[in-house]
Formats: C-alpha cells, sequence, structure tokens
C-alpha cells in the first residue's frame, strides 16, 4: 500500500468512524460462529508467539494486573471460586504435586510469612486453635502417640523426662511429694476432685493431673504453694503460660469466670 492510499484510508476512517464501528458490530453479531472457529484456529498456531506476549506483558504490568485481577474476583468470587473447586477436584494429584513442589522451594518465605502472621493476628490464631483442640481431642492424642513411638519421639520423651526428674527434686522441698501423697490415696480410695480452673468435678488418673501455677520449664519451684490438680482439657491447654497468660486465655476463650481475689491479697 502506498502512502496516499494509507492517507486515504486513515481519513475515511476519521470520517466514518462510527459507520465503521456499527458494520463491525452487525458483521461479528451474525458470524459468531465464524469468528470463533478463526480465532481459534489462528490462536492454536500463534500460541507461543501469544504466551510470549502475555508473559511479556504482564512483567512490564504487575500493579495494573493486580488490580485487574483482583477486581475481577470481586466482581465474579462465586464463578472463580467454583471454577477453582472444580479444578482442583478434576488435577488433585497435578495440584498436590505443584504445591508441594511450592512449599520445598519457598520454604524460608512461608516460614517467615507464617511468623509474622501469628505475631499480627495472635487473639485470632489462639482463638482457631482453641476451638481446633475441642473439636479434634482424638486426632491430637493419636498424634501424640504416634509421635512418641518414632525414634526422634522416645528420645525427646527421654530426654524431657530426666530433665523434668531433675528440676523436680532440685527445687523441691518435700511439701509437694507429701500433698501429691495424699491425693494419690484419696485416688485410689475413689475420690473424684474438682479441677482448680473450669471447676468441673473428673476421675484424677494419677499424677498427671497434678498442675505446677508456675511451669517447670519456666522456672517455677516443686513446693505445694505451686501447685494444684486441673483436669486434663485445662492441663493440656496451660501448657508453658504464665498464670496472667493463662487467665486471660480461659476468659478470652474457654469463657472461665475468675475468682475475685480479696483486697488484701489473703
Amino acid at each position: 500500500m502506498s502512502e496516499i492510499e494509507k492517507e486515504y484510508s486513515r481519513r475515511y476512517r476519521e470520517k466514518h468512524h462510527d459507520e465503521i464501528l456499527e458494520r463491525a458490530r452487525i458483521f461479528r453479531s451474525n458470524n459468531k460462529g465464524k469468528i470463533k472457529k478463526y480465532s481459534k484456529k489462528y490462536y492454536d498456531k500463534s500460541k507461543d508467539k501469544y504466551s510470549a506476549y502475555g508473559k511479556k506483558y504482564r512483567e512490564e504490568h504487575k500493579e495494573q494486573e493486580k488490580a485487574r485481577l483482583h477486581k475481577y474476583f470481586l466482581e465474579n468470587k462465586d464463578k472463580v471460586l467454583s471454577r477453582n473447586k472444580k479444578y482442583t477436584i478434576e488435577n488433585m494429584e497435578k495440584v498436590k504435586a505443584r504445591q508441594k513442589k511450592y512449599d520445598i522451594e519457598h520454604l524460608k518465605e512461608k516460614q517467615e510469612y507464617r511468623k509474622k502472621y501469628n505475631i499480627l493476628h495472635k487473639e485470632k490464631r489462639n482463638k482457631q486453635i482453641a476451638e481446633w483442640q475441642k473439636t479434634h481431642k482424638e486426632q491430637i492424642r493419636n498424634n501424640k502417640r504416634e509421635w512418641r513411638h518414632t525414634p526422634r519421639g522416645r528420645s525427646l520423651s527421654l530426654a524431657s523426662d530426666y530433665e523434668r526428674r531433675a528440676r523436680l527434686k532440685k527445687t523441691s522441698d518435700g511439701s509437694a511429694e507429701k500433698w501429691m501423697a495424699e491425693k494419690l490415696l484419696l485416688e485410689q480410695q475413689g475420690q473424684t476432685f474438682i479441677c482448680e480452673y473450669c471447676k468441673k468435678e473428673f476421675i484424677m488418673k494419677g499424677n498427671r493431673n497434678f498442675e505446677h501455677k508456675i511451669a517447670l520449664d519456666n522456672g517455677g519451684p516443686n513446693i505445694r504453694s505451686n501447685l494444684c490438680i486441673s483436669c486434663p482439657p485445662c492441663n493440656n491447654q496451660k501448657y508453658l503460660k504464665s498464670p496472667a497468660e493463662w487467665d486471660e486465655y480461659r476468659v478470652k476463650y474457654l469463657g472461665h469466670v475468675l475468682e475475685e481475689k480479696p483486697a488484701n491479697g489473703l
């Protein structure tokens, strides 16, 4: 096409712009199947070219693409979620393999992200963990039991028991052992006990229900004033929390009501 023809074509398009658009619209509406077939044929023929162009465009316009995709997701949320769910079900093995590969390649980044998220959303995470523990008690018990039978679990359990016995012996004044012996004797006689925290009655099973208010791992002594009796759920959830942290946790997530302490502290 010569320069004169190009200039004539440009002027014609400018002069008849609306008319050309209308003709194109009518043509597309009357030839949808034909256009779709031609487009698919051309795309299949030029797939590598389209992929390279799309990749280059996305790299050069990251922010615009991010905003566009976010806007599309908000406007078509149900459609996108349904499509993703369908794809995941139909390609489960492929999705798992891809996710596993990604997790291995980005292990440090994921750990750092999870750590930051847990710090920023501490209350939310504590609530989620408490709710999950309530509904998965049997699973938690099975996981712990299986872990203790692994080589690493056995060695760590033995080391932990040894360290615990050493701390008990080092910080004990004899009052704790005497008190625990009295309670164990009552247990053998069939007596039930009241949990120090939730105030529920339960049957004690050996020395597993003796609770150190200040945990031994946190420097708490093995003396009578630092001991109480607690049910398994409270004992497990308290773990290494300090008395103040445990009081805050059980009021927020377990619905416990704290007893008012006398003003003189007695």
